[in-house]
């Protein structure tokens, strides 16, 4: 078949850019063609776009080239007199879209997250006649379908769809409904089996080329000069740590429990303990700022921790398989079903993992045996669980080789007992695919 996805992409960062991502890759291998339109990097404020370095440009051009997969982006857009003062986003996308549906010719077209790619996508299926389906995220259906001049919008962007593809959840169920979609036209959409490359990474992860990439990155989103300065003296004594890797990727925000885990990380530091931070953490500007300070002022927290900018998805198998313990801490999140991706990811690389319980009772696997490399942390808030929770990790926190793999095996047989698989889109799209 052939299809258009309208999708957040990278170097977009974020989990919808993230599955788009592996889900291109998967379509093609499964003897699709695809056509990704995408938002151009430069129409996106650097805090949600991921550090490319050359290779990692080459990654994108190689991309189309490998598999049935091509890579489309709106135009960079000069400032032009238009009022009120906008991008306009939305039309630039609808235009580039109009163009690939008179060359693709595509049988669907599958918009991923309502705003703008969902509408988009829509307006393109209506111009041409062609068949949709609408992927939802959490923010889209759990937050911004709320406000009372997108609600309607949504609602005849879901109206017009021929699926909409959502989880098991009973509360994204019911946002659906509570927006007008039928239930015959909602698909369940598993979560897909973790690629691959994450037990073998196919990409090398350049630490000291992205750490080098920190102080631009950093600088480009607001933070000032001073705080720049500090932030690359910390990146600097990087090399000169020890310890078992301990590694955050997470978007700034007090939900997130990045800022719970600084503090359990500095008592720590403070006892002596020892270890290294790696953090991958950007976003709100504001939130990062009031983060960045944090670390790099503890000195003894600063002086064996490494603040690295958002790296791109195909980077995060080899950065997973470096490390020892991955931390995912979100609690009192807004939008209840959100489900982090990067458990998962962690999980699948063969580190162990300190996840709050709020993250971990959403997970179909948490029921099963073999986690004895995970710690359950019942409230991050509470600084005592969290330390214990490392002290508990740290007692042996080094992953051997030996260990890793064992880590690897017993998440892919968890996987196999779920029944998950690589393209979860390509069975769905079998599957419908004479029914319109």
């Amino acid at each position: 078949m052939r299809i258009l996805l309208v999708t957040k992409f990278p170097p977009l960062q974020g989990g919808v850019s993230t599955e788009a991502y592996w889900n291109a890759i998967e379509l093609g291998r499964c003897g699709h063609h695809v056509a990704v339109l995408s938002i151009g990097s430069a129409d996106c404020e650097p805090s949600a776009r991921a550090v490319m370095l050359p290779s990692d440009h080459a990654v994108l051009s190689n991309f189309s080239l490998e598999l049935r997969v091509q890579l489309f982006a709106t135009s960079p857009f000069a400032p032009y007199a238009v009022v009120p003062q906008s991008h306009c986003t939305s039309a630039r996308l609808f235009g580039r879209g109009i163009e690939l549906l008179d060359e693709q010719t595509p049988d669907w077209i599958v918009g991923n997250y309502f705003q703008p790619f969902g509408i988009v996508a829509s307006q393109l299926a209506a111009a041409r006649g062609i068949p949709l389906i609408v992927r939802h995220a959490g923010s889209d259906v759990g937050c911004l379908s709320e406000h009372p001049d997108l609600a309607p919008a949504y609602r005849e962007m879901l109206r017009r769809a021929n699926y909409v593809l959502t989880s098991h959840q009973t509360e994204a169920r019911q946002r659906l409904f509570g927006l007008g979609v039928q239930p015959h036209k909602m698909r369940s959409f598993p979560i897909a089996a973790i690629p691959d490359a994450f037990g073998a990474p196919t990409h090398s992860l350049e630490l000291a080329e992205y750490a080098s990439t920190a102080p631009n990155y950093f600088r480009s989103m607001g933070l000032s000069e001073d705080l720049v300065r500090r932030l690359s003296a910390v990146n600097g004594e990087w090399p000169k740590a020890s310890g078992p890797i301990f590694c955050v990727f997470s978007k700034a925000g007090i939900v997130k429990g990045i800022f719970d885990l600084v503090n359990a990380l500095k008592e720590l530091a403070d006892h002596g303990c020892a270890f290294r931070f790696i953090s991958c953490v950007a976003g709100n500007v504001r939130a990062l700022r009031t983060y960045i300070e944090n670390v790099v002022g503890i000195s003894t927290l600063a002086n064996r921790s490494l603040l690295l900018p958002f790296i791109p998805c195909w980077r995060m198998p080899a950065l997973l398989s470096s490390i020892d313990v991955g931390f995912v801490l979100e609690r009192n999140f807004p939008i209840r079903f959100h489900t982090p991706r990067v458990v998962r990811e962690v999980l699948a690389a063969g580190a162990r993992l300190v996840v709050s319980s709020e993250v971990w009772n959403k997970q179909p696997f948490r029921n099963l045996e073999g986690f004895e490399h995970v710690v359950v942390v019942p409230d991050p808030t509470n600084l005592s669980e969290i330390t214990s929770a490392v002290r508990r990790v740290l007692d042996n926190a080094t992953v051997t080789i030996q260990e890793r793999e064992s880590h690897r095996a017993a998440f892919r047989g968890w996987e196999r007992a779920l029944g998950l698989t690589r393209s979860p889109l390509t069975a769905l799209l079998a599957s419908v695919e004479t029914s319109v």
